[in-house]
């Protein structure tokens, strides 16, 4: 009889301190998630300022040249975006940073037309100079 009362008490102190371990680490956990977050936020803000950016710098080398100058190239898109439109003379990209959404934009000196997928991954985008600016697609 004593042995048995010896290990329900080993066996009761043993959750206790597991326990106990459980409720030091929750805050380490919760801070580990929380920095995860932050990173792959901060991360998607940097893949969408790259994608804006070479789209942009495109668009400005077939502009420069005028017509029938035309560039494809591969760009990343991150995996949160909202909405892209193109109007007028802007690129812009929207993406969800958790409650909220980020603008990442960029205006030209000319009018840029066309549109921009909205799904992650790697695109391959044609950027064409026309009559009155530069047409942004796609590529076939």
């Amino acid at each position: 009889m004593q042995n048995f009362k010896r290990l329900g008490q080993a066996a009761t102190e043993y959750l206790i301190v597991i326990a106990i371990s459980l409720l030091l680490l929750t805050p380490v956990i919760l801070i580990g998630n929380n920095a995860v977050i932050d990173l792959k936020r901060t991360t998607d803000n940097v893949i969408a300022r790259d994608a804006v950016d070479k789209i942009t710098d495109m668009s400005r080398i077939v502009y420069a040249q005028g017509q029938p100058a035309k560039i494809t190239s591969s760009v990343k898109f991150p995996g949160n975006i909202i909405s892209t439109t193109i109007a007028n003379q802007m690129i812009i990209m929207t993406i969800s940073a958790g409650t909220a959404s980020n603008d990442i934009f960029n205006i030209m000196d000319f009018n840029v037309t066309g549109s921009l997928p909205t799904t992650s991954g790697v695109h391959s985008i044609c950027v064409e100079a026309i009559d009155y600016g530069v047409n942004i697609t796609m590529a076939p």
